[in-house]
């Protein structure tokens, strides 16, 4: 065999080899971009995914703080509702001392007396003020409430004239009585079980 003999001139040769790794050059920038294409479009679509899934996250994170607004006011609500019910409890409860404590007051005062002030306190003692027509009245409506106290339905267990004064314009005596009330007579019933 023999030497192969090259009829195309070497320029061309040379011309051929530059075209063919122009080639080469285009086809790798080429695929070189389209990755670059394809990993950003990847990328912006990971991005956008991931955006979307940030909007749902905060949307569901505003839905939660909405139903926790909505349930902090609903106990905003229950914890005023059970504060004002304690305080007409405690109303009623006091009310209900003061009536039990008036009614059977006055089923002791004899005539002649007038009750102006009358106040319990917590410690089953209670201040009564008024005026009496005379020093007997007066005498007659503290052994009422002492005799009362012997009574076992009794609430009083005993009283004290604090004060006595003579009004002398109107002749009137005016008086100021601790009366003591029988231990736990007037609490509530609700304290009365425990």
């Amino acid at each position: 065999m023999g030497s192969e003999i090259n009829l195309v001139p070497e320029s061309l040769v040379r011309k051929k080899g530059q075209v063919k790794n122009l080639k080469i050059f285009i086809a790798g920038s080429a695929g070189a971009f389209a990755l670059c294409f394809v990993g950003f479009l990847a990328f912006f679509l990971l991005a956008r995914s991931s955006e979307l899934e940030v909007n749902l996250v905060k949307a569901e994170v505003e839905k939660k703080n909405t139903s926790i607004e909505k349930l902090k006011t609903t106990q905003d609500k229950e914890t005023d509702l059970i504060l004002r019910v304690a305080e007409i409890s405690r109303t009623t409860a006091g009310r209900k001392r003061e009536s039990i404590f008036i009614s059977d007051l006055l089923k002791i005062v004899p005539f002649g007396i007038t009750i102006n002030k009358a106040t319990i306190d917590e410690t089953d003692k209670a201040i009564v003020g008024g005026t009496a027509v005379s020093y007997g009245t007066l005498a007659d409506f503290l052994s009422a409430v002492v005799l009362s106290a012997k009574n076992t339905g009794s609430i009083f267990s005993d009283a004290a004239l604090t004060e006595v004064s003579l009004k002398k314009d109107t002749g009137l005596i005016t008086f100021s009585l601790e009366v003591f009330l029988k231990p736990g007579v007037l609490l509530p019933k609700k304290v009365l079980d425990n």
